[in-house]
């Protein structure tokens, strides 16, 4: 490996981790770029190009390795069986030895970058950065651009284990909240200046740097922050020590192209959304603190609009060999009270938008549209009819006049608070670092409007009543993960089991634990480094081939089972997601171990699936009934290598008896997932009765 820890190369296996984990970090290593191979890969990019650390950071003690060794290798953070760890030692001591000082500065502006700009933006400055570092007449430049975007994906990895990337994103707000930059991103038209900035931090001759973007400044506040403390921020006429670079906020404008301004918050997209107060969100837009306090209203009355309908996995018919097999959801509401008659207006933009047309609902909207102008309403209502995803413009709301523009800004929020509301049950945020997720939309955001239209637009000319999870995935995906609308949500389709936005959003499935219909419908958010998630080169996560599994007869005699009497003590299994080695790495698949020995690898939308048509669905308490007589058990070690089971030809007919096969799986969730997915839908799966497992019979009970 090109990770040599301090105490021994076996480290890994001590913090708890199976060999096959090693074996898969270093793997997915190879496939893309991560933490533990990235040193090892920039010394390599290095020695291609003829160049060295000193010959791009040509600043002496920019970059103290021995101080951000000791500051970011004492704690690591990784994903370890589908649940994030916090990794140190007792001594204190840093886990890893020292990277180079390259290593550190591109680890340190990367995870800078990765807070305050779009993913595309920072792969062109990443990119820019380095041909004019090594000189763009450098015969290995074609060869830098193909290798580059690994490059990122390692130093990202290093800043995202090392928590320096959490603490990016805390500065950057911790520097909106006092006004040094504006909410959201920089835009694209500062690229160039961010550009101007790193090349003189490390091959700068001066020591003063001005600007007149306050987002380079908070920028370089950021990096400040994060490790390089010879950056400082200073003023036109301050002295300091020759030693340290300042960073000045210059007078003199900045000419952006197209009429753009920087300081315009109408350019500005990528919000954060503060879990615990997520109406806090809209206050960042522009506006007194009367308006502010209007808008937090506004969003609270749509998240109003949303108790008493909900979203939930349907249990309808799904053929397993469908080419474009997908998780589908049905919205369920919790009463059976309707909207009652409406006046036409409220009917109507209900309908466009919303999920269901319910009592609370039409409360909502109604307060929404009867503060608006008949004018405005007009115009809002035809427009939201012709939204589709490609056939209306952002120059068309700039032609609106501005009541029309304002009534629009009371509907986003509006959506914003209706949305967030429903979608948040279907969400498991308990592996975030922070509690913050990442709203890709901006202010008077058009492409927020076409996201959720498309939901609604999916579920009326798909499967009746139905929505398709991909689609469900494009709205949590903008609303929580900071997913890009063209690279990422446009393509996005029927079997994605997650994306890589600002933060991870994966489906229960490959977290491992996902034994049951209401696990099957969730998602995780995770702020993890994603190294470990083979995705597409947009950052969409597939699901590799499925694996068949080897089939053994058993003849052993039948006994009694009774789960009341039975305390299983036996481990769960334990999971982690790898590539596709066999046939796509970019694809994925959930390995399954049992004490540290692989028993399958499992395609988690296959898992899914079976999961939902082996389900028995529980019972009154008062019929509930652990016993089945004449079973022939299975016990988990059985399993290794993918081994299934099932009763010889001539069983019945030697033992005259109706014996079934079970698997005694209670209290093991990943146990139980892998084991309907290795029988893919041929089992039933308990669960709160073993009577009326056994009555649904089909092949095995999963109890």
């Amino acid at each position: 490996m090109a990770l040599t820890f301090a105490t021994g190369t076996n480290t890994l296996v001590t913090w708890g981790f199976g060999l096959g984990d090693v074996a898969a970090l270093a793997g997915a290593g190879r496939a893309v770029g991560n933490w533990i191979r990235a040193p090892k890969r920039d010394q390599d990019l290095l020695d291609f190009l003829a160049a060295s650390s000193e010959s791009i950071i040509q600043r002496r003690g920019l970059v103290n390795t021995v101080a951000l060794h000791e500051r970011w290798d004492k704690t690591l953070v990784l994903l370890k069986n589908g649940r994030r760890h916090n990794i140190q030692t007792p001594s204190g001591r840093p886990l890893v030895e020292n990277m180079t000082n390259f290593t550190w500065f591109m680890s340190m502006v990367v995870a800078a970058l990765d807070s305050a700009v779009s993913a595309k933006m920072m792969r062109t400055i990443v990119c820019r950065f380095l041909m004019a570092a090594i000189g763009n007449e450098n015969d290995g430049v074609d060869y830098l651009k193909h290798e580059v975007k690994y490059h990122i994906e390692g130093w990202l990895s290093i800043a995202v284990v090392r928590r320096i990337s959490v603490c990016a994103r805390a500065a950057w707000n911790n520097l909106g909240t006092r006004g040094k930059h504006l909410p959201g991103e920089i835009p694209q038209t500062d690229d160039q200046e961010i550009l101007r900035l790193i090349l003189w931090i490390v091959q700068g001759k001066e020591n003063k740097f001005y600007t007149a973007s306050s987002d380079v400044l908070a920028f370089a506040l950021v990096l400040n922050e994060i490790g390089l403390e010879l950056l400082i921020e200073g003023s036109e006429n301050s002295t300091h020590d020759e030693r340290y670079l300042v960073v000045c906020l210059s007078s003199l404008p900045i000419l952006y192209p197209f009429g753009f301004e920087s300081g315009d918050r109408h350019n500005r997209f990528g919000m954060r959304i503060p879990l615990n107060e997520m109406e806090e969100c809209v206050s960042l837009w522009p506006g007194d603190s009367s308006l502010r306090n209007s808008r937090r209203h506004t969003f609270l009355t749509g998240a109003q609009a949303a108790e008493g309908t909900r979203l939930v996995v349907c249990m309808g018919h799904y053929p397993m060999d469908e080419e474009d097999l997908d998780v589908r959801y049905v919205v369920k509401l919790d009463n059976d009270v309707g909207s009652g008659r409406l006046l036409p207006s409220t009917y109507e933009m209900s309908s466009l938008c919303l999920m269901a047309e319910t009592a609370q609902s039409a409360k909502g909207m109604k307060i929404l549209v009867d503060r608006w102008p008949t004018q405005s309403r007009d115009t809002l209502s035809n427009w939201l009819g012709e939204v589709q995803l490609d056939q209306v413009g952002e120059s068309e709301i700039r032609h609106f006049d501005p009541m029309t523009r304002e009534c629009m800004a009371q509907l986003q929020t509006f959506l914003m608070g209706y949305y967030y509301q429903l979608l948040r049950p279907l969400i498991d945020f308990s592996q975030l670092q922070v509690q913050e997720a990442y709203g890709s939309w901006g202010w008077e955001d058009l492409q927020l409007i076409k996201v959720v239209r498309a939901l609604k637009i999916g579920k009326s000319f798909y499967r009746e009543n139905e929505i398709d999870r991909h689609d469900m995935m494009k709205v949590v995906g903008y609303l929580f993960a900071g997913a890009d609308y063209h690279e990422q949500l446009r393509p996005l389709r029927a079997g994605t089991v997650g994306l890589l936005g600002k933060l991870a959003l994966v489906t229960s499935s490959l977290m491992g634990d996902v034994d049951t219909p209401q696990k099957v419908g969730r998602f995780y958010l995770l702020d993890i480094d994603s190294s470990c998630l083979p995705s597409s080169s947009r950052g969409l996560i597939l699901g590799g081939a499925r694996r068949i599994c080897c089939k053994m007869e058993v003849t052993r005699d039948p006994t009694n089972i009774d789960l009341e009497v039975i305390q299983q003590k036996q481990p769960d299994f334990t999971s982690h997601v790898e590539p596709d080695w066999d046939f796509d790495v970019q694809r994925v698949l959930v390995a399954y171990r049992y004490k540290g020995r692989i028993i399958h690898r499992v395609n988690p939308i296959q898992m899914d699936i079976s999961i939902l048509i082996s389900w028995i669905p529980p019972v009154e308490e008062e019929k509930i009934s652990q016993r089945l007589d004449r079973a022939v058990t299975i016990s988990l070690e059985e399993l290794y290598g993918g081994q299934i089971h099932r009763l010889g030809e001539d069983y019945h007919k030697d033992y005259h008896t109706d014996a079934k096969l079970i698997y005694m799986t209670m209290l093991l969730p990943k146990a139980r997932a892998c084991l309907t997915a290795m029988r893919g839908g041929n089992a039933t799966l308990r669960s709160n009765c073993l009577t009326a497992a056994n009555d649904k019979w089909r092949g095995a009970i999963i109890a």
